[in-house]
């Protein structure tokens, strides 16, 4: 299968934080599903489609507390059950974007129902002995 000319296929994650780099790893390996048309609930289309890409995370030697980046992302890829190789000196890794599952649904966001109050008013709905009928907090 060939790759469309504007598919990036490397992320340096050099200098991010763990979070920050996790997050863009997760969207990186989105697009790219989502750009060469893979079902996401099953991982691949065919057993035949493999799209290698490289994720930079560095080797961690100038960092004090290790290589932080490379065991979080290791961590992600091991999660989503991906099909991936550390590189020699362990600074990248050669990743099949169509391997794996996703751990989400990327469809639209639902509502939640969540109830976003201040600290009063939180305090007021949790000692109301009133039981909740349709519109009855709106009135705290």
């Amino acid at each position: 299968m060939s790759q469309p000319p504007s598919l990036t296929t490397s992320l340096d994650l050099h200098g991010k934080l763990v979070v920050d780099a996790i997050s863009e790893v997760t969207l990186f390996l989105e697009r790219i599903r989502r750009r060469t048309c893979v079902n996401s609930s099953t991982g691949r289309s065919g057993a035949q489609n493999v799209l290698f890409v490289q994720i930079i995370t560095g080797s961690g030697s100038h960092s004090p507390h290790g290589p932080v980046l490379r065991s979080a992302v290791q961590a992600l890829l091991e999660k989503r059950c991906m099909n991936w190789r550390l590189e020699c000196g362990g600074g990248s890794f050669q990743v099949d974007a169509l391997s794996g599952y996703d751990l989400y649904d990327p469809g639209p966001a639902t509502d939640s129902k969540v109830l976003i109050a201040g600290a009063d008013e939180f305090h007021q709905l949790a000692s109301s002995r009133r039981s909740y009928t349709a519109g009855s907090y709106g009135e705290i």
